[in-house]
Order: C-alpha cells, then structure tokens, then sequence
C-alpha cells in the first residue's frame, strides 16, 4: 500500500546495515511511502526500497568475496580512499548485484538526496531520476566523504557527503506537504556530535584552506546534526513523527566483517518487525 507519508533515511557509512534491514520489512508488508530522502548511506539503501528491491541493500553491503570489497585497507592500497566508489556503484550497480532501473522508473516513491554542495557548503537536494545509472550517480555523490574523496560532479554541482550540511533532512522531509514522517536513524537514543577537536581542525584548514564555504560548514556540522537530533527527539515525544534507531551500535562505521553486518541488518529487521503494528497505526491515524 502506498502511503501519504515521507521516509527520511539517515547516513551513518556501514551502520546503514541497520536501515537495509529496516526497509526490507517494510517491502515484505507493502509498506511504501509516496516521498522519500536519503543522506549517503541512507542514499544508497533507500534507491534499492524505490527500487522495490528487497535484499539488494545488504547483498551489496555485506560480502563475503574479498576480491569485490569496496570498504577497508584493500581499497585504501589500490585506490587511496577508504571506500572503493567506483566498485561500490558501478560494479555493484551493474554487474555484481544488478540495480533494477526498470522497476525504479515505475516505483511509486518520489526519490531525493540530499549533498553538499563543495561551492557553497549548503545542502542541494538532487531528485533520482528514471535514468540509466542517474540515481547510482545521485546516492554516490550523496556520501562522497570530504578529504578522503574528491567533489563528485553531478548536475553542475560539485557534490560531498549529504551529512554534513543536512545530516537529518527533517525541514526538507517537511516541505514536501505530507503530515506524517518516518525517520530512520542509524545512531544510538541519545547520541550527538563531539565538536572536532584541535587536530581534525589543523588537518580540515590545510586541506580546504582555500575553499573557506565548505570548511565553515565542516566547522559547523555537529552543531546542525545536534540541532536536528534535539528537533526529533520533541517531535518523537509529542507523537509528530515516528523514529526507528538502534538500540546499541549494529557495527561500527567502517565494518567489512560480513558477520557482523549480517547481525546489524538482523537487529532492523528484528526491530522493524517488533514494531510494525506501531508504525501502521501511526500512518493510518
């Protein structure tokens, strides 16, 4: 069933194991939202719900074959970067675990994500389109990390990770009209972001020392994040919007154990199905 509501999926890099997990219930009891927005991570899981396709989120996630692992020490050594991106997308968008375009054009789900824009350092929204490879471009460029990763370029803007301008895209999710709004979080009840301390600050000003927009909004980003967190904690309390989270760490940020993903995507199916009856009594009020 397709619902007058909005889904807003969180980043969090691997702990976005815990959302797959999440959306894969909701596929398995025709729960459908008719808007939905994604930050990295949650980019990349939430394409696959548009997409209808259940179980392709943790199949690309977690892996046992350690010749196509995108995440870890192996890329580091033959890419420079801690996330394999070209592997992540185009591999696994194409070869190893096929993204369905066919049933993405017909999916009911109207697709946002959320980047930062490199120029600017505000947040853009970039909608996933019914276009060979523009949606794996725009969940790419969603959680394109800063420093370890170059801008990615996509509809003439030099995009980075969504997170950091717009880490829980709640006034976004706001704008698109519907009254009720389901969050994913991929963080523990409770968490906020630590302020960067001195050597974090030292590294981000020799790094963007020349492009002052974006490294004031990396300056800036636990003070929105913690904003943002406090937002929801009070709608969730007043029973404005319904909230998933884990209740302790599914993994860590950057896990490559395939047991260990497989158990963080079985805590959100676990709390999903716990709390399903919750949720369809929230979008049916």
């Amino acid at each position: 069933m397709v619902y007058k509501a909005t889904l807003v999926c969180e980043g969090g890099a691997m702990l976005g194991v815990y959302t797959a997990g999440i959306l894969d219930v909701f596929l398995e009891n025709d729960i459908i939202f008719d808007h939905a927005i994604g930050v990295s991570i949650g980019a990349g899981t939430l394409i696959c719900y548009s997409a209808l396709q259940k179980n392709r989120a943790i199949n690309c996630m977690a892996i046992k074959d350690k010749d196509i692992a995108y995440v870890g020490f192996k890329s580091l050594v033959k890419k420079r970067q801690l996330f394999d991106y070209d592997l992540c997308y185009e591999g696994f968008g194409d070869l190893y675990v096929p993204f369905d375009y066919d049933a993405f054009a017909k999916s009911p789900v109207q697709t946002e994500v959320v980047v930062t824009d490199f120029r600017t350092g505000k947040p853009a929204y970039i909608k996933c389109e019914a276009k060979y490879h523009q949606v794996m471009d725009a969940a790419r460029a969603s959680g394109t990390l800063p420093i370890v990763s170059k801008p990615f370029p996509l509809e003439g803007i030099e995009c980075l990770d969504g997170g950091i301008a717009d880490p829980i895209p709640l006034e976004r999710a706001k704008s698109y009209g519907n009254d009720k709004i389901v969050i994913i979080m991929t963080k523990i009840p409770g968490f906020r972001k630590e302020v960067d301390d001195d050597w974090r600050k030292d590294l981000l000003d020799r790094y963007y020392k020349d492009y002052p927009p974006i490294r004031e909004a990396l300056d800036k980003r636990a003070k929105v994040y913690n904003q943002e967190a406090d937002l929801i904690d009070i709608l969730e309390k007043e029973g404005k919007i319904f909230v998933f989270r884990p209740y302790e760490w599914p993994c860590s940020r950057i896990e490559s154990d395939y047991d260990k993903l497989r158990a963080g995507y079985a805590m959100g199916v676990n709390d999903a199905k716990v709390r399903i009856n919750e949720l369809l009594d929230y979008l049916n009020k």
